[in-house]
């Protein structure tokens, strides 16, 4: 795997000398994705096996795609609130039980609606959330709620500051990791009598490389994490959580195909959220 590697002390050091045979830049993402790899999460995807992961993406293959309807800015705004009020006491609850906030965050997020043929959601800001007026298009009530529940979701674990942290973390450790690039490469002139002079570049490249590894590190795990916020506050709100299932089907019909994950993916392959979904959903089914 590619971040089997082992965290001892001169760990990333190591890997800088061994990788000097290559680009500088290459060398930079090698150790810092390393240092990452190195690093713990609060939240992982649970082991699946293979074959589980083929299953599910056959299963998304399979998929109908959707008919689009006709949906005006203003119905897709009553749409919004009558579900935001369905689902907002328990998300309140929920983001108290879970969340990484303060009481005081956990109750209200604001919403927008911006009239885009995007199929898409996102959070930002002091707990704002927007959507686009393509989900309104194409989603069930069921699936919209899992949508908002999800992105509520983000703003309760804290993943937006999280995500900066992380950002700011990678930009320091690509900056370790261009010094000890550039130290490396000095001793190998120093014996060989060979020009090595510095690239001006490699520092500002290795701290960008960090800052965006770091950003990734983290993704999946709160993308996996946001999910099981929105299914505890979906069943909890009333809602069929096998009502909501097909949008993941949907999606991973919609994404790249792949049956797993790579380190630079943002979120968990569409065969790995349908599986984790419906573990997660399991106990509570008939």
């Amino acid at each position: 795997m590619f971040f089997n590697q082992q965290c001892s002390k001169n760990g990333v050091q190591e890997l800088v000398k061994e990788s000097l045979v290559s680009s500088r830049i290459f060398v930079s993402i090698f150790a810092i994705s390393t240092f990452f790899g190195c690093a713990t999460t609060a939240y992982k995807l649970p082991d699946m096996t293979y074959s589980e992961k083929a299953r599910a993406q056959q299963q998304i293959s399979n998929s109908p795609d959707r008919a689009e309807r006709s949906v005006t800015m203003g119905e897709a705004s009553v749409k919004l609130t009558r579900i935001y009020n369905t689902i907002a006491s328990e998300a309140r609850l929920t983001c108290r039980r879970q969340g990484e906030r303060s009481i005081d965050d956990c109750n209200d997020w604001p919403i927008d609606i911006e009239d885009e043929s995007i199929f898409n959601a996102y959070a930002s800001g002091d707990n704002q959330i927007t959507f686009f007026r393509q989900v309104f298009k194409v989603a069930s009530d069921a699936e919209i709620a899992f949508i908002l529940a999800h992105e509520i979701a983000h703003h309760s674990l804290d993943h937006i500051n999280e995500s900066r942290r992380n950002t700011a973390i990678g930009a320091i450790a690509g900056a370790l990791v261009g010094a000890a690039v550039l130290g490396a490469i000095g001793d190998g002139c120093e014996s060989s009598q060979t020009d090595c002079t510095a690239d001006d570049d490699l520092m500002s490249d290795s701290m960008n490389i960090g800052a965006s590894l770091g950003r990734l590190t983290y993704s999946r795990a709160q993308e996996a994490e946001s999910d099981r916020f929105a299914i505890t506050v979906l069943r909890n709100s009333g809602y069929q959580l096998n009502q909501a299932r097909p949008l993941l089907l949907y999606m991973g019909n919609k994404g790249s195909g792949r049956v797993g994950s790579t380190f630079f993916d943002t979120h968990p392959s569409g065969p790995e959220r349908v599986i984790h979904f419906d573990r997660l959903v399991s106990p509570y089914q008939p």
